[in-house]
């Protein structure tokens, strides 16, 4: 579906991320150039009870698409009923839209539309496609939300003394077996194959996003203790989204010859929502959401004719 970039500049469809300029200036350079959006913006509103009766009677309906790919099955509905369409157009009227991933699809969508409107002199044309964000808007009831794991490649100060400031932060307590956290604020360490079970000591928080593992981890350990002060750009740490077995997360620190793996529990979407209508900033790579949509499989033409 479409969404009134207008609603995104007055903070309607609620972000939770910084951008970054480069990222921004390459999907901002291919989107001028093409006249085309390929990529959907991924985003969530709060449960409501007629949008979500109106979806699954579109879904009744034979798909336009439906084929598997990447592990997954792609179903694709097309409505044309003008009905229908007005009817969600009523009803999304005064919905709160929260981004979950695209932040730079849609930052790129936004400025080309303000160079669309200073071509056309301020054109009020509220019509024009490219006054549109590509969208694929789901029920926050309805997705889901993996891991955005941390991998560190080298401990440079040693395995003990790395254990002995986390016991600072974290009750740890060595496990036997490779295994997922069940709980927010508890967080599976595996250094060398060998297992740990971290779990937070703080039990109040000066914010929802400080309660967050990812920004526990972020402010309390990469920073102060390994240093990872810019983690975009700091070469001893990578990221392992959407990964759910922790054999194979172990096997990062054994057979692919890292120290560390963080396999953290999923931010819940609720305190997304919560984070961004308070304006606050996620930490970067905070959430993986599942399945990842396929670019390229809907296309927006921006051009007026």
């Amino acid at each position: 579906m479409g969404i009134a970039l207008q609603d995104y500049e007055e903070n309607k469809i609620v972000k939770h991320e910084y951008t970054r300029v480069k990222p921004l200036e390459d999907r901002t350079k291919h989107i001028t150039t093409s006249n085309v959006a390929a990529g959907l913006v991924w985003s969530v509103f709060r449960p409501d009870i007629e949008i979500n009766r109106i979806i699954e009677q579109i879904k009744q309906k034979i798909p336009k698409f439906d084929f598997n790919k990447y592990g997954y099955r792609h179903i694709l509905w097309q409505e044309t009923d003008p009905n229908i369409i007005t009817r969600l157009t009523f009803l999304f009227k005064d919905k709160k839209v929260y981004i979950a991933d695209g932040h730079h699809r849609a930052a790129s969508a936004a400025e080309y539309r303000k160079i669309k409107m200073e071509e056309n002199n301020d054109n009020k044309n509220l019509n024009a496609p490219w006054q549109f964000l590509l969208s694929y808007v789901a029920s926050d009831d309805q997705i889901r939300i993996l891991p955005y794991n941390r991998v560190i490649r080298r401990l440079k100060d040693g395995m003990e003394d790395f254990l002995r400031k986390l016991e600072e932060i974290y009750y740890v307590k060595k496990v036997k077996t490779a295994f997922n956290p069940n709980r927010k604020n508890q967080t599976a360490l595996c250094i060398k194959g060998k297992w740990y079970n971290l779990e937070t000591k703080e039990k109040t928080f000066d914010s929802r996003r400080d309660s967050l593992d990812v920004s526990i981890l972020q402010d309390k350990v990469l920073g102060p203790i390994l240093r990872i002060i810019n983690i975009r750009s700091d070469d001893n740490i990578f990221f392992v989204g959407g990964l759910q077995d922790p054999n194979s997360m172990e096997e990062y620190t054994t057979k692919k010859g890292n120290d560390v793996f963080f396999n953290l529990y999923p931010v819940d979407i609720k305190d997304l929502e919560s984070i961004a209508d308070s304006g606050g900033v996620m930490p970067p790579k905070s959430t993986w959401f599942d399945p990842k949509l396929l670019s390229g499989l809907v296309l927006h033409d921006l051009s007026e004719d």
